[in-house]
């Protein structure tokens, strides 16, 4: 029998509200604020961790627009990092970005390279994000990043059941991270972030981690 176009819009309704009502009554894990007891020595593990990189992608939100680019590789070598990003969507094209959080060179395909002193401006104005340059090498491995300037604060610490860090506020940035990996090493296992959302006023930056890759 041939179902009317407002039956299958009634049975999409249906199924939808379903959904819906699965998502909603999927149980969050708990938070608490206390933070673990071994909470200073996970931040100092994750410090310790100077020289790492990884794949994945990034996903933007900004008023009237929504970006996404391959994260083709991020690597940090201490301060110093480079970030290999492409996208065929918003005409990003190949275009790295290198530097430390007091100078970074953007390099676009078929572009000189382009250098500042002011890394987040140039990075807002050449890709169109507020790219938090400077904290992020620390937000992204799952850990605040160490108090500069009173703007710095760290605040609303927050954790999961498994006594991870699940979100906090500093320097007018939230940094949620909803889903973490585990990461093997030689001699021991490593949490770290599989996916880190950051959201500021308008703005919203989901960083999604493929894979890990540690000294």
């Amino acid at each position: 029998m041939k179902r009317s176009p407002n039956h299958l819009y009634k049975l999409f309704l249906g199924l939808l509200f379903l959904i819906i009502q699965g998502c909603a009554s999927t149980p969050t894990p708990p938070l608490t604020l206390e933070q673990p007891s071994n909470w200073q020595a996970t931040v100092d593990r994750i410090l310790s961790i100077e020289n790492w990189e990884f794949t994945g992608k990034i996903g933007v939100r900004v008023p009237k627009r929504i970006d996404s680019a391959v994260i083709n590789r991020w690597k940090q070598h201490g301060n110093q990092f480079t970030i290999d990003l492409s996208s065929a969507i918003f005409g990003l094209g190949a275009t790295r970005i290198e530097g430390s959080p007091n100078k970074v060179t953007i390099t676009e395909s078929g572009e000189d390279p382009v250098t500042s002193y002011q890394p987040e401006r140039l990075i807002n104005q050449h890709v169109g994000w507020p790219l938090p340059i400077a904290q992020l090498g620390y937000w992204i491995k799952g850990i605040p990043a160490p108090v500069t300037y009173p703007t710095d604060k760290v605040e609303s610490l927050e954790f999961n059941d498994k006594e991870q860090l699940s979100q906090f506020s500093q320097s007018g940035w939230k940094i949620h991270y909803p889903r973490y990996s585990q990461i093997s090493e030689t001699t021991n296992t490593t949490s770290l972030p599989g996916k880190i959302v950051l959201q500021q006023q308008q703005v919203k930056i989901t960083v999604i981690v493929n894979e890990w890759l540690l000294p």
